[in-house]
């Protein structure tokens, strides 16, 4: 790849950053239906043409940073090197407790399909679910949907239950499920 795509690219990656990090800033202390896009270009010091030439608005900054933390997720998980289903669900729920605040900004604003189509978005990264995938995609789509079905229920019960208590439920339902198929 030329030298200038890649600075390009780097410098394009400089500018979201400095957006996607505006906005979760941002998030810490306004409503996200209150927070416009003049507000994340004074926060990042960057110009609103800046902001119109990476995003169309708002939902699309934040979804991005969705499928940023899902990819960190999914690059945690695969490091770990899960041996079952139960371990990348335990790995994925003790993730997910170090973003309650944020998963809790998603849920009160109706935004947690966003989580559906970062998880959706950055499997596409990872090994384990690939193979899953290719085994079963209607299993593969099945699970992912249950999966942000348990989260969704899980925010909405205020983190109830423990990563580890997650993990087992989402293996029970699981093995239910094989057992129908």
């Amino acid at each position: 790849m030329p030298q200038t795509v890649v600075k390009r690219q780097k410098q394009v990656q400089a500018t979201q950053d400095r957006f996607t990090d505006s906005l979760a800033q941002l998030l810490k202390t306004v409503p996200y239906k209150d927070i416009t896009v003049n507000q994340i270009c004074e926060n990042s010091h960057l110009s609103r043409r800046t902001f119109s030439r990476h995003f169309d608005n708002t939902d699309q900054l934040l979804g991005l940073l969705v499928r940023r933390m899902s990819q960190r997720l999914f690059e945690l998980i695969e490091s770990d090197n899960p041996q079952n289903f139960q371990s990348i669900l335990f790995n994925l729920f003790t993730v997910l407790s170090r973003e309650k605040d944020f998963l809790r900004i998603l849920h009160d604003n109706d935004k947690m399909y966003l989580v559906r189509d970062g998880l959706f978005y950055a499997d596409r990264y990872n090994s384990d679910l690939i193979n899953f995938a290719r085994q079963s995609p209607e299993l593969h789509i099945f699970a992912i949907g249950g999966i942000i079905n348990l989260i969704d229920n899980w925010v909405e019960n205020d983190f109830n239950h423990t990563p580890r208590e997650m993990s087992a439920l989402g293996g029970k339902i699981a093995v239910g499920v094989q057992e129908l198929l």
